[in-house]
């Protein structure tokens, strides 16, 4: 079929020798190809009886773990660009693996879950992480909100106010000494105001009382 040579000669088997790409008795069937080599490299391509050429992908920790009809694609639970990261056996049903070529391997967690493998729920719960205060992490902890509008939250599910904050919603501003110590260190922040400790008063308890 011009895509091959003949093994002829005294010590010849008169079978042909395939070009790559190519199978069969007459060197006629097609192997699938893509990226400009047969199975794109990742394959060995067979022929049967029906006369039809396909790929046997590789499957193997050195050689990757291929599927698809020309070895493009990581077989479900691999990825990265060599099919060979293994996906986590479980994402303990919160949450999916991250696969295919693009894919890390690593666990993709549902809202409100975290961890290596989403086994751990966010502080608040799944149904309102971090207490609808800030927004959970990768390993399940709280990056809690700082907003002028949403307030200045902290603790571990951001029900606590920030450093130098108070009121309901942590949008009252603490008074500050000059060195910016919340109430001078001095005394304890209430609404926005300090409340000294005795002997101390000021704004920010940042005079010694008389």
């Amino acid at each position: 079929s011009g895509h091959g040579v003949c093994d002829e000669g005294v010590h010849g088997l008169g079978h042909c020798v395939c070009a790559a790409g190519y199978m069969g008795p007459a060197c006629d069937a097609v192997c699938p190809s893509a990226q400009g080599r047969p199975c794109a490299g990742h394959g060995a391509c067979t022929w049967n009886a029906t006369g039809i050429a396909a790929c046997t992908c590789h499957a193997d920790l050195v050689l990757g773990y291929w599927t698809g009809a020309a070895c493009t694609q990581c077989r479900a639970g691999y990825a990265g660009p060599t099919c060979s990261t293994l996906c986590p056996v479980s994402c303990s049903g919160h949450g999916a693996c991250d696969e295919g070529l693009s894919g890390t391997g690593r666990c993709e967690c549902h809202l409100g879950w975290g961890g290596m493998r989403c086994e751990a729920e966010c502080p608040g719960g799944a149904s309102l992480p971090c207490n609808g205060r800030g927004g959970c992490l990768a390993d399940a902890t709280c990056s809690c909100m700082a907003s002028s509008i949403l307030g200045y939250w902290s603790g571990p599910g951001c029900l606590d106010c920030a450093p130098g904050y108070s009121g309901p919603d942590c949008l009252d501003y603490c008074p500050r000494s000059p060195d910016l110590q919340v109430c001078a260190g001095r005394g304890m922040c209430s609404a926005g105001q300090c409340i000294c400790t005795p002997g101390y008063c000021g704004p920010a308890c940042e005079a010694m009382a008389d």
